[in-house]
């Protein structure tokens, strides 16, 4: 698991690298020195990746609880980079007004 200090030693390389914390939670190192969260899981058979956001901006603390909270999203059903918008696709489409261009409306026409 990684610390504080760990993760603020970690030095850019030519090629952006990854460090593992756990449950499927790793900060990715850039060659620009940033430092991003991900956090890896897979849904309907796929591998997925979705991103927490910058350290030291989403603190080590702060990205544990948010891979708990996508963790508990995927034991109920739910695919967390569709329900981290808190609004399902379908929901969004309708907003937009699009909802004449979908395969289902020129299906029934």
């Amino acid at each position: 698991m990684l610390t504080n200090i760990a993760i603020k030693a970690f030095k850019p390389k030519d090629k952006t690298y990854k460090r593992s914390d756990a449950a499927g939670l790793y900060i990715a190192v850039n060659p620009t020195g940033s430092k991003i969260w991900y956090l890896a899981y897979r849904f309907g058979d796929k591998q997925k990746t979705i991103s927490a956001g910058p350290y030291p901006k989403v603190s080590l603390l702060a990205a544990r609880a948010w891979r708990d909270e996508m963790k508990k999203l995927l034991e109920l059903g739910l695919d967390p980079s569709e329900e981290r918008c808190h609004e399902p696709r379908e929901a969004r489409i309708r907003a937009r007004g699009d909802v004449t261009n979908t395969f289902e409306h020129v299906a029934r026409e």
